[in-house]
């Protein structure tokens, strides 16, 4: 996973359709694009602090386990924000804001002025649990519902948050993440069997998952034609670990039966087969990830990681193998 940056500069946009609630001299900033709320006075919608992504699995890690969500804000007049009242997932997010999390809402103390039509943009750091093997993977959630705050006047205001304007992304808590990058096979080369090595996969992590199934796609780039393969094969050290029959279009699922264990620590290369492949001279043939709904994976724990939740939150980088018939 990547390293979390906490006060790393924000993305700023121009919301469309916020004008009503904004004075033309104010722009509210954000980084990614969605609803708000506000009561005339005080305007809020929920941001993001890159590097991090709008959902990514978030591993037990020695530093500690922490993502980072903002809120920005901007307002009609001065204001004087007091507090935010955030529910978040409980008991696996501990700490909110530096406030220890309840079950039911948790007051974060914000003390912060703002000046009329100058944005604002208040950072809220999450530390989750470590997962164990009765609650990995765990997606939590964290939700700003109200903000209390006072005008120059010394009226108190609340301004209620709605769902999509307060709800930060969603997290998946595992023990670790399956890392796996694809890189070209050495040369093309037909074997006695007819085989034809098109990808290799190299397994990596400083903790132990189990590989349960693999979708492929692969197709040939412009100007390369050829035979697209009738079965793919996975080997490890020559011996054979997963197969897949059932070819649909440009795409196949290698399927691990019982699974491929990637030790802790250790990188292995899954050698990918393609049977009665051919390619044309000076052509390339690519292999890459496929549709993450068919990649399925178990974490340290033994948390099985399905295909809906990789859709979801799985971001890592896997590149592609290129084929090349010199």
């Amino acid at each position: 996973m990547r390293s979390i940056s906490c006060f790393t500069v924000l993305l700023l946009l121009i919301l469309p359709g916020c004008k009503k609630d904004i004075p033309p001299t104010g722009k509210l900033a954000s980084g990614v694009v969605s609803d708000y709320s506000s009561d005339g006075v005080l305007t809020v919608q929920v941001s993001i602090f890159p590097p991090v992504t709008p959902q990514t699995f978030i591993p037990n890690a020695p530093g500690g386990n922490a993502s980072f969500t903002a809120y920005d804000l901007i307002a009609s007049k001065l204001v004087y924000i007091d507090d935010f009242s955030v529910k978040a997932s409980y008991p696996s997010i501990f700490i909110i804001g530096g406030v220890p999390n309840t079950h039911t809402e948790t007051a974060i103390p914000i003390n912060t002025q703002m000046f009329s039509s100058q944005p604002h943009t208040i950072p809220i750091g999450i530390l989750y649990k470590n997962v164990d093997a009765t609650t990995t993977p765990t997606i939590t959630t964290c939700r700003l519902k109200a903000v209390h705050y006072h005008t120059g006047d010394f009226i108190n205001h609340t301004l209620t948050v709605d769902k999509i304007s307060g709800s930060a992304f969603s997290m998946c808590l595992v023990n670790n993440v399956a890392h796996m990058k694809f890189q070209s096979p050495t040369r093309y080369k037909v074997l006695d069997n007819g085989y034809v090595e098109i990808a290799e996969i190299v397994l990596t992590g400083d903790t132990g998952w189990t590989l349960k199934s693999l979708p492929l796609n692969y197709y040939f780039s412009d100007f390369s034609e050829g035979n697209y393969p009738t079965k793919i094969v996975a080997k490890c050290n020559g011996t054979s670990v997963g197969v897949a029959t059932i070819l649909s279009g440009h795409s196949a699922t290698i399927c691990f039966k019982p699974g491929f264990k990637h030790v802790a620590g250790r990188s292995e290369i899954l050698k990918i087969y393609g049977d009665h492949i051919s390619l044309n001279r000076g052509g390339f043939f690519i292999t890459e990830m496929g549709d993450l709904n068919g990649f399925i994976w178990k974490d340290g724990l033994g948390g099985l990681i399905s295909g809906d939740l990789n859709a979801q939150f799985y971001k890592e980088q896997n590149g592609s193998s290129s084929l090349h018939n010199l």
